[in-house]
């Protein structure tokens, strides 16, 4: 965000709402009295009586300060599909419902060319519905102790600093309102701005995009944001503050982070995807569920700066240019150590550097991950100590499944799944810091299906890794011999694990593992099939088949679908259908969640291209019409 242009839009802010206390409108003072019908306006007007008014023509080119000024409770304006329009003075309203006024109603209007489309000043239970606000200073503009209103099914587009704007003062906050079905776009601030002290408000079902600078930036506690689609905004997309509620927004497409969930916020069945910096930034206390960050231009999920106790949980984090998920930062003169942080049940693949990285953090819990086909590490630890790393599934990443590098120590590594040509490095800066690789014997069921819990499982692509060969004499399921990774630092496994002889274990194989649908016309839908196949010697159990990700909705599974069983050498088709809605590609992800040891979740990628029926030289419908 551009904080000199926020600046300069403050100072105006500051200056006009002296204006406006001080300030008697310039247009006509005729009180309007109320009759039992609506009353009819043709001009710039005050009104200073309850009752219902109706535009009956358009207002043009206006030179009033104020042009509709309503200045009574139990007011109901009706702009009848009309516009007014003023001249660009800075210091003029299009519509202003000022402090002595509640329960107003200002519906079908389009207003352009003021300071402020419209205006409402400390003014309550109040809705502004199915207008346009375009082309002026501020579109929607609410301040001074403004409570308990609806903004609702507006176009607020193209205004010169933000589209609707929200601002409380510590003495009279802006609070209990909702904001729903708006469409903000092309304005050259934030989209959607909530200013000072405005807690307790609800954003929900807006599509707020193309705007220059935030999408929704909140920046006061307690509000909610649900439900609504941020996308190609030139700051961040979603920009909360402390204890909000992020709910199954999407966030896609922006020039900075997609979603920043702030301090003591939770977000939960959020996307964030193709955003230039990060897809989902973190603060301190934050909780982060079932969410998708994909293909971002940095990482998936990252912490802003050094902060505790966050909660990542069952999010999917693939494709990302740098990691899946960033704790901390890498700086050898950082000072500050993040902590206290769980990870868990999240999805990490094909990343071009980590699936997750740890660094400069301590005391965090990470298990049940899923890190796979990253092109570094499934896990990549720098100078992060006495955490807990377990239960995860860790394969074929390119450089190695664990590396850890400085002084990483004290941490407890055990009773995970490696399968990578090289499943534990050892950095050149690592300075033989102890860290521990197993718990003591003890009843399992381990990661492996096996009967105790003991170190970790070591194997390889071409099976030969170091529990694929290790003997085991008692059949208890660790290998006889303990694993020092080859090198003597203070690292060793005591306890690696390895089947018990007569163990049969399933082995999921998916193919494809990628579907294109190519072009297909809204309204029709196309079908492919994914074939499950158990290669393995036990019963492969199919738990579930999920579709997730940015355009899941675009995507059915028609046929095959979880649960399902497969006893060695059988398969199963799943069968997915592409239903566009829309132009343009569509991207989400087949979740595949088995008892397979080593590959636990297998996904495969979807893409598909919703394109309109038109007529070209060939004849053939759906050859066209794609932008």
């Amino acid at each position: 965000m551009s904080h000199d242009k926020r600046k300069q839009q403050v100072l105006v802010s500051g200056l006009a709402l002296l204006i406006v206390a001080s300030v008697v409108t310039s247009a006509s003072l005729l009180a309007i009295k109320p009759a039992s019908a609506q009353t009819p306006i043709n001009s710039c007007t005050t009104i200073t009586s309850s009752g219902e008014y109706i535009l009956t023509q358009n207002i043009t080119n206006s030179s009033a300060t104020t042009c509709i000024d309503i200045q009574a409770s139990d007011v109901v304006f009706d702009g009848n599909g009309h516009t007014i329009d003023g001249i660009d003075n800075n210091s003029s309203f299009g519509v202003f419902a000022r402090g002595v006024s509640s329960d107003v109603t200002v519906t079908n209007l389009t207003s352009t060319d003021w300071r402020d489309g419209i205006i409402y000043l400390s003014s309550d239970n109040g809705t502004v519905e199915n207008t346009i606000t375009k082309s002026n200073f501020q579109g929607i503009y609410g301040a001074g102790d403004m409570n308990n209103n609806s903004i609702n099914n507006n176009k607020v587009v193209n205004n010169t600093a933000d589209g609707i704007i929200l601002f409380g003062g510590p003495s009279s906050p802006t609070t209990n309102n909702t904001l729903s079905n708006n469409y903000v776009s092309g304005n050259r601030l934030s989209g959607i701005y909530f200013d000072r002290v405005t807690p307790d408000n609800t954003i929900v079902n807006n599509t707020v995009v193309n705007n220059g600078l935030t999408g929704i930036e909140l920046s006061n506690r307690d509000n909610k944001v649900v439900n609504s689609t941020v996308n190609n905004n030139e700051g961040e997309g979603i920009s909360s503050s402390e204890n909000s509620t992020l709910i199954n927004n999407i966030a896609n497409d922006n020039d900075e982070t997609g979603i920043g969930v702030s301090r003591n916020s939770v977000s939960i069945n959020n996307t964030a995807n193709n955003n230039t910096n990060n897809g989902i930034g973190a603060g301190e206390n934050s909780v982060i569920i079932n969410s998708t960050a994909n293909r971002n231009n940095v990482n998936g999920i990252a912490f802003r700066q050094t902060v505790n106790n966050v909660t990542l949980k069952d999010n999917i984090v693939n494709n990302n240019l740098e990691s899946g998920i960033r704790i901390g930062i890498i700086f050898s003169n950082f000072q500050g150590t993040s902590k206290n942080n769980t990870i868990t049940n999240n999805i990490a693949h094909s990343n071009e550097e980590n699936g997750i990285i740890l660094a400069n953090t301590t005391n965090n819990l990470l298990s049940n991950n899923n890190l796979s086909k990253n092109t570094n590490t499934g896990l990549y630890i720098e100078n992060a100590t006495d955490s807990n790393i377990s239960s995860n599934s860790v394969t074929a990443n390119g450089e190695a499944g664990i590396l850890l590098n400085n002084s990483s120590t004290d941490n407890h590594v055990y009773n995970n799944l490696l399968n990578n040509t090289q499943n534990v490095a050892f950095g050149s800066k690592f300075d033989s810091q102890s860290n521990t690789w197993n718990v003591s014997n003890q009843s399992g069921p381990n990661i492996i299906g096996g009967p105790n819990l003991g170190g970790n499982y070591y194997a390889t692509p071409t099976g030969d890794g170091f529990s694929q060969t290790c003997t085991d004499a008692n059949n208890d399921g660790f290998c006889d011999q303990p694993n020092d990774f080859g090198i003597d630092n203070n690292n060793t496994d005591f306890l690696p694990l390895t089947q018990v002889n007569g163990q049969q274990q399933p082995d999921i194989d998916v193919s494809p593992t990628s579907l294109d649908f190519g072009k297909v016309t809204i309204g029709d839908s196309k079908t492919k099939n994914v074939t499950v196949t158990n290669t393995g010697t036990g019963t492969l159990e199919v738990s579930a088949t999920d579709i997730v990700g940015t355009d899941a909705s675009a995507f059915t599974i028609v046929g095959g679908e979880a649960p399902f069983s497969l006893e060695p050498g059988e398969s199963q088709n799943i069968t997915v259908e592409f239903a566009p809605t829309s132009k343009c590609t569509k991207h989400a992800t087949l979740q595949i969640e088995s008892n397979d040891p080593d590959e636990p979740t297998t996904t495969v990628e979807l893409c598909g291209k919703g394109v309109e029926l038109c007529d070209d030289s060939s004849g053939l419908p759906g050859t066209g019409g794609d932008e």
